[in-house]
């Protein structure tokens, strides 16, 4: 939750179950540890109980701070299931939880959340608010991770509310800030994402140096998204008319 079911969407809830149970946290609370690996183990139903669980003793125990965690880690659950409803209701409660405990980093997290449960509800001028309420509480946080997906998931709303010019100009600023932050995976992503949105708006000579970029990214970095670059430069060979090139990388893609 940051992230998501796929196109920028998907990749917030992805990264947002990652950054929902840290790394830190699953090594010295074994209960979320649990929740966790039910949730990767494709058990959403399952690691929603046990967050909630998890979320309950954190209130019975004055632990606000857990609780806050535990509810961001279940309303990831609730999206995969797109109860979409219960996990807006979920995000709120971690942002008021967040707010009176000060932690402005897991306010502005839940903020993004929200927003990109209203991309995938098709609702884009809320989504929009949203995410720029984020953007807007997480610059100068302790998150400048999540504010790189909440510029990403700005340029991918403004994409579809076809201003592409101001979308190119979102994405940059996430690219700028994961290079400020020395995030070379991430910044493979929005590499990957600038491109597809530019593909999708035939825009071909920039969808190919941005779609390069993260492949070029990716390649360094071992990254297992790999595959799915090179079928997008695949699906770019085909739109400029390349059909030859475009099986070549198909295949090469199939070939793993």
């Amino acid at each position: 939750m940051l992230g998501t079911p796929f196109g920028v969407r998907d990749s917030l809830l992805g990264a947002g179950s990652s950054q929902q149970v840290p790394q830190n946290v699953q090594a010295v609370d074994p209960a979320f540890a649990a929740a966790e690996n039910q949730r990767k183990l494709g058990h959403p139903e399952a690691a929603e109980w046990a967050f909630d669980a998890i979320a309950r003793q954190a209130r019975a125990e004055g632990d606000t701070k857990r609780q806050a965690r535990a509810l961001l880690a279940k309303g990831g659950c609730q999206l995969r299931e797109f109860r979409y409803a219960n996990t807006l209701s979920t995000y709120e409660q971690v942002q008021q939880l967040a707010e009176k405990i000060g932690d402005v980093g897991m306010r502005g997290i839940a903020a993004l959340n929200i927003a990109s449960v209203h991309f995938q509800l098709d609702d884009l001028p809320t989504a929009l608010r949203d995410v720029q309420s984020s953007i807007q509480i997480l610059t100068g946080s302790s998150r400048p991770d999540a504010l790189v997906k909440a510029f990403m998931l700005q340029g991918e709303l403004k994409i579809e509310m076809g201003k592409t010019d101001e979308a190119i100009r979102s994405f940059h600023k996430a690219i700028n800030l994961a290079q400020h932050i020395d995030d070379h995976r991430a910044e493979s992503q929005v590499w990957y994402h600038l491109g597809e949105s530019l593909l999708n708006v035939h825009r071909l000579a920039e969808a190919q140096a941005a779609l390069t970029e993260s492949y070029r990214l990716r390649v360094l970095d071992h990254d297992e998204s790999l595959p799915i670059t090179r079928a997008h430069l695949a699906e770019l060979e085909l739109a400029k008319g390349n059909f030859a090139t475009a099986l070549k990388r198909l295949d090469a893609v199939l070939a793993g």
